[in-house]
């Protein structure tokens, strides 16, 4: 029992951690074109809340996440729950890290990225896929 608390303690851990790092308030005036475009190439944590078809863009400003947008994103198909495989219509969940050469402007899908499904975690407990 004690493996387990002490397991699960040191995998929600990092989570505790970076949620401090995020700044709890929203822009209070919309950010201009001009200033996302100062911030291309500045460190960015996304988060998707699946159940209210949102994802949240957050920026890296000096020590802290600021929130840049929130935007509505598609219908999740598969049910909640994380992807295990290719075809069970569900998204991924879990830390992801993308570089650039895997944003896809030139996908037939609007905004797509390789998000870099499997990680290292996804298969290790056997789940798989691609075409995300």
């Amino acid at each position: 029992m004690r493996k387990i608390a002490f397991f699960l303690a040191m995998l929600l851990m990092p989570c505790v951690s970076f949620a401090g790092l995020l700044s709890s308030s929203s822009p209070v005036t919309p950010v201009s074109k001009e200033y996302k475009q100062q911030l291309m190439g500045s460190p960015v944590y996304i988060q998707i809340f699946k159940e209210e078809r949102t994802l949240d863009l957050y920026v890296k400003m000096g020590e802290q996440y600021q929130l840049l947008d929130s935007y509505k994103i598609c219908n999740y198909s598969g049910g909640l729950g994380p992807k295990r495989r290719q075809g069970d219509f569900k998204s991924p969940e879990g830390f992801y890290s993308v570089q650039r050469n895997q944003l896809k402007p030139d996908s037939r899908f609007y905004k797509a990225i390789n998000i870099g499904f499997p990680n290292a975690y996804d298969r290790a407990h056997g789940y798989d896929g691609k075409y995300l």
